[in-house]
């Protein structure tokens, strides 16, 4: 059988692979491979040995040896006529190049089957005897690096499906077939394994040539498996790889079922790798155990499914779990959830009669969920251990699917064996409950308010940008026949809509952009001033809305949701707000940020119109009423536009004239700049900028407050709308 179709990918690097093997040639020294015959190799000539000698001999040459490992366990085990793995720089120049790099050992020629900058692989010399060898790199018959080796009589190392030198080892059974999950090995039966570094043959073999025939060791190792001695053990010295030793043994007929263990000890002990074997009475068939909870209520629950197969885990193609009134789904909604081992992925049976999937258990994801329940993959684990599979499943079932259910197993395995359905017990599904959702503030009255939505998202799905969310401002869900404000948040996309008057939704606007297309006869969304963000297993929704004259009254506040698992709550009233005349901080730019000069514009809003508003203010402090600490406090009279700077102290500073060239006014915390403020009125808006600089006396962090009274005398209060770090 020859190796290359074992593990051709694994060990290219170790045979005569076209393309890939750099053989370093001397004089007396012949690579010889009976499939390519002896490898040529060119002498580099004066011309080209003048073009690149300089760089080869110059001082600043970085060639060096780092580490030696051997090329099957990737321990620091050498042996005579075992190959080696060379780690470093500079080891082999990059191609095209006629510079040939040769390794001698003791002074005697190294094979060398692969090579680049930073790795080689070689041949130990055969003739040499244990102890402490030294290395030599050379070019143009100069050394260039080297490195001390210990040699052992023997240095076992089989080779391993990952080329690590651990787990599964490279294997196949008589008949030259790879052992694999779906390909065992069988008790009873020879398996091979793929080693180097066995030690001398009968006959002895050259360094550097591979035998037309396969050639038995001097010594006959112990081979283990499991717990158990290996009997029949022949090793032989392959006739495909150089330098490739295959290991046959019997496998023990009492050997267990699943991953075992394998080792080899000749003078020295192997590393210890795995492969899979088939349960000692053959193919048996799997079986579905049990099920944790046997039987309970609720409208979540965690299950755990319990299948095993003689033939070890491994033999499992897959398992089942079913939640239904029959077997059959009864005609009725059903949980199906489906494991492959293989895949180790989740899936579920969808509503359009496919499977979701696949997912793999521990990832967060919303996408296994039907009508019925919703798979928390986040949650989901698996754990084989030798003949059994644990398989836990959290599920969340959905409205409508309550009552009594069973539930059922089925497993399949890689024989075709199938357990079909098996019933492990019953299970009462109740309708989820209704989320906690609430709003801040929950009650109040004025024309603008930016209001705090949460919705509590299911356990086990948090944080997962699907679905949506709703408020809406309004004397009855359906709107009562009145003017009302429904404003939705779409979490997918991130965006924000308005039901518009024409019947259709506007949008979408993104949460913290700047946008005036969001309004309609009843209210207008501050896009620029709203927000969402995931907190604490709860969407967080800030909403900044100027309500409009058709809308003024008494309006209940209703929050809707659908969560990422597809659960609607339908509208929840959550609070009671008063639309009325009262003037609105509506917005604050910058809401954040450091700076020493700054210029922060603030929106106000009436009903009646921005003219309306009598006079407005901006602040800057540690609280609202300044906390003890020095503010920075900016009014603005409309009615004479005028502008004033308060202090701390009781001082009043001013007045100056928005957008004049007066000198700024000046105090202990701030000094406000007229030519970089101004003033103006659009609509239902007061707009405000002042422009200020900080002083030293200022806190090194604030909060950012506004406030507004119209000419009726009707006051906004102090609302929070940022906070800034400023900079003396």
């Amino acid at each position: 059988m020859n190796l290359l179709k074992v593990r051709s990918v694994v060990l290219c690097a170790l045979i005569s692979c076209a393309g890939t093997a750099l053989l370093a040639q001397s004089a007396g020294s012949q690579y010889q491979s009976r499939h390519s015959g002896p490898v040529p190799f060119h002498l580099p000539t004066a011309n080209s040995i003048s073009e690149q000698a300089a760089a080869l001999i110059s001082p600043q040459a970085t060639t060096a040896v780092t580490s030696a490992v051997n090329a099957a366990s990737f321990q620091d085990t050498h042996s005579p006529g075992g190959l080696s793995i060379l780690y470093g720089s500079d080891l082999a120049l990059p191609l095209p190049t006629t510079i040939v790099t040769s390794v001698k050992a003791n002074g005697v020629d190294a094979p060398i089957l692969q090579s680049s900058p930073t790795q080689m692989t070689i041949q130990i010399p055969r003739e040499l005897s244990p102890g402490t060898i030294d290395l030599t790199i050379r070019r143009l018959g100069q050394t260039v690096a080297t490195k001390s080796l210990n040699l052992a009589q023997f240095s076992p190392g089989f080779y391993t499906v990952n080329g690590t030198g651990q787990g599964r080892a490279i294997a196949e059974d008589a008949a030259g077939v790879p052992i694999t999950d779906s390909h065992p090995a069988v008790p009873g039966t020879m398996v091979s394994l793929f080693a180097t570094g066995l030690g001398p043959t009968t006959p002895p073999v050259p360094t550097g040539q591979i035998p037309p025939t396969p050639l038995p060791t001097t010594i006959t190792p112990i081979v283990g498996i499991g717990n158990l001695p290996a009997t029949g053990v022949l090793i032989q010295l392959t006739n495909t790889s150089l330098g490739v030793y295959k290991v046959s043994f019997l496998v023990p007929a009492a050997t267990g079922p699943g991953e075992q263990s394998v080792f080899l000890a000749s003078g020295a002990v192997s590393n210890v790798v795995t492969i899979p074997v088939q349960g000692s009475l053959g193919p048996m068939p799997p079986t579905a155990d049990s099920i944790t909870p046997s039987s309970g209520s609720g409208s979540t629950q965690t299950f755990t499914a319990v299948f095993s197969d003689p033939n070890g885990v491994h033999d499992l193609a897959w398992g089942q779990i079913l939640i239904a009134v029959a077997e059959n789904g009864g005609g009725q909604p059903f949980c199906f959830i489906h494991y492959d081992r293989s895949g180790n992925g989740l899936w579920l049976y969808g509503d359009q009669g496919f499977f979701l999937g696949p997912v793999t258990p521990g990832t967060v994801s919303a996408s296994l969920k039907n009508n019925a329940c919703a798979v928390n993959t986040s949650g989901a684990t698996f754990d084989p251990a030798g003949t059994s599979l644990h398989l836990s499943v959290p599920v969340s079932f959905k409205t409508g699917f309550a009552g009594s259910k069973y539930t059922y197993l089925r497993a399949y395995d890689h024989s075709e064996q199938d357990t079909g359905w098996v019933q492990r017990g019953a299970f009462t599904v109740t309708d989820p409950p209704t989320p906690a959702l609430s709003v801040t503030p929950a009650s109040g009255s004025g024309a603008v308010q930016t209001f705090t939505g949460t919705y509590p998202d299911a356990p086990g799905f948090t944080g997962i940008n699907l679905g949506w969310a709703q408020m809406l401002f309004a004397v009855a869900t359906d709107g009562g026949g009145q003017p009302f404000c429904l404003v939705h948040y779409d979490r997918a996309g991130n965006g924000l809509w308005l039901y518009g008057d024409s019947g259709f939704f506007l949008g979408p606007v993104t949460p913290g952009s700047v946008s005036s297309s969001l309004q309609n006869s009843a209210c207008s969304i501050d896009t620029a001033g709203s927000s969402a963000a995931n907190v604490n297993g709860a969407l967080e929704w800030k909403l900044s809305v100027a309500f409009k004259s058709a809308i003024l009254g008494a309006r209940k506040i209703y929050l809707r949701t659908l969560s990422p698992i597809g659960l609607d709550t339908g509208f929840l009233q959550s609070g009671s707000w008063t639309i009325d005349g009262t003037p609105g901080a509506q917005s604050l730019t910058p809401g954040s940020g450091t700076a020493h000069t700054q210029a922060f514009t603030a929106n106000f809003y009436d009903l009646d119109g921005g003219a309306q508003i009598s006079w407005a203010r901006i602040m800057l402090g540690a609280a609202s009423n300044g906390g003890g600490q020095p503010y920075c406090l900016v009014h603005y009279t409309r009615a004479t536009n005028a502008m004033y700077l308060f202090g701390s102290d009781g001082s009043v500073l001013g007045p100056v004239t928005p957008g004049s060239i007066a000198a700024p006014i000046v105090n202990s915390a701030c000094m406000l700049i007229p030519s970089g403020s101004a003033v103006s009125v659009s609509g239902n808006t007061l707009t405000v900028t002042a422009s200020l600089s900080f002083l030293s006396a200022i806190p090194a962090s604030v909060q950012s407050y506004l406030r507004a009274v119209d000419v009726n005398t009707l006051d906004s209060g102090w609302q929070l709308r940022g906070s800034f770090n400023p900079v003396p």
